[in-house]
């Protein structure tokens, strides 16, 4: 059937060739194609191109076949999916197809070249299972790496903390020290000064003693009293705030006067209290019934009112407490025209053992405030006031009519 010229590239071409016709009915096969597909050429000539196809296609591939007649133009078949030969054996081969057609003494004839392409499918296969096993290496790798960056995180925020935390505990160590540092300074300088005088008062005690001045004797008796009374509230606040920190002091609650209580404490103090020191009780209600801890109300009005009293003017000095009381709350102000608290000091005041720069020169262990702010806190309370340096000072002091037990 074929010419001269083209045996050579028929019989010996690499490429299985196919010539049927318009009916899919084959003509001629090349030797490449029975290799390929393990015919013998004879049995071929006696097959259509759809008994070469897969089982499931050969249907389908009659309609390619009848929309190919309509326009036949030289073209590679199945672009973009994978093409398959039925073998002898019923196993499938994967091909690459192209087509052209020829006309022979007026009738029409289609040539398939049929390209074996197992090696190539092989190797696209190895490759994708090698970029497969790549790409899943490389997940597992990212994912080692995520894990690493987290843990890294991780001990990054624990050493950030741990630094924070060595820092807080450097800070704490440091106010601990300032605070030794305070206490030392502060319990020498108010130790001593009563010790000194107690000293002295015994000493000339035993000189009056022996020219019979028992005047002087009772002057000095009396003044070692006074220091050892001192001494004794100093020992007091030392004791009452170490109760405090570790809440050991709990509120003990009765029913009482408040306004009473007042009155009775402002008459203690202004007995004793200096010509020029007045103290003024305004009372809105003379009846102010509370359910609180009485004793804790007494010493925080007398450690105001005696603040008031120490840190004042040499003239003129005048202490202003007012009682307000409205549903829930009883509100106690001191007011006074002292020396004031100096701005830079106001928020370290409630502190312990701070005093303010301004009062240096007056006795103080600086525990006061912060022992008259722990009692605020137990009973419910709270403490709050304002200052200003060489005008005076108001302390005010809000607690619950009943304490909420």
């Amino acid at each position: 059937m074929l010419h001269s010229k083209t045996d050579v590239i028929f019989k010996y071409s690499n490429i299985g060739i196919i010539i049927s016709d318009s009916e899919g009915f084959i003509k001629d096969v090349n030797p490449a194609i029975s290799r390929i597909l393990g015919y013998e050429h004879s049995e071929l000539i006696s097959l259509t191109i759809e008994d070469l196809l897969p089982q499931k296609i050969r249907k389908k591939h009659i309609t390619y076949r009848d929309e190919y007649k309509i326009k036949p133009t030289p073209r590679l078949m199945g672009v973009g999916r994978d093409l398959y030969a039925q073998k002898k054996d019923k196993s499938l081969l994967p091909v690459e197809v192209s087509l052209c057609t020829f006309v022979d003494k007026g009738e029409k004839f289609y040539v398939s070249f049929i390209n074996d392409i197992t090696l190539r499918k092989e190797s696209e296969q190895r490759l994708e299972q090698f970029a497969q096993s790549l790409e899943q290496k490389v997940e597992i790798r990212t994912n080692e790496l995520s894990e690493a960056l987290v843990e890294l995180n991780h001990t990054n925020e624990k050493l950030t903390k741990s630094q924070q935390q060595a820092q807080q505990a450097l800070e704490n160590e440091k106010k601990t020290n300032e605070l030794k540092s305070r206490f030392v300074s502060m319990a020498s300088h108010e130790f001593r000064t009563p010790l000194a005088g107690i000293l002295s008062s015994v000493n000339l005690i035993d000189k009056y003693i022996e020219i019979d001045s028992l005047e002087k004797v009772n002057r000095h008796i009396n003044s070692i009293k006074r220091s050892v009374k001192g001494l004794t509230n100093i020992l007091e606040d030392f004791l009452s705030l170490d109760k405090l920190e570790e809440g050991r002091v709990l509120p003990h609650l009765c029913s009482f006067n408040l306004s009473e209580l007042l009155q009775q404490i402002v008459e203690d103090i202004q007995d004793t209290a200096l010509p020029h020191q007045k103290i003024s009780l305004n009372l809105h209600e003379q009846k102010v019934e509370l359910y609180q801890d009485k004793e804790m109300i007494r010493n925080i009005c007398l450690n105001l009112i005696n603040n008031s009293l120490k840190y004042c003017k040499e003239t003129g000095v005048l202490l202003v407490i007012n009682v307000k009381r409205s549903e829930k709350f009883v509100e106690i102000s001191f007011k006074d025209n002292g020396i004031g608290i100096p701005k830079e000091d106001q928020e370290y005041l409630f502190n312990r053992f701070f005093r303010a720069k301004n009062v240096m020169g007056h006795n103080g262990t600086g525990l006061g405030l912060n022992i008259v702010k722990h009692y605020c806190t137990l009973m419910g309370g709270e403490i709050s006031f304002i200052s200003e340096q060489g005008v005076g000072s108001t302390f005010s002091v809000k607690l619950p009519i009943k304490y909420n037990e």
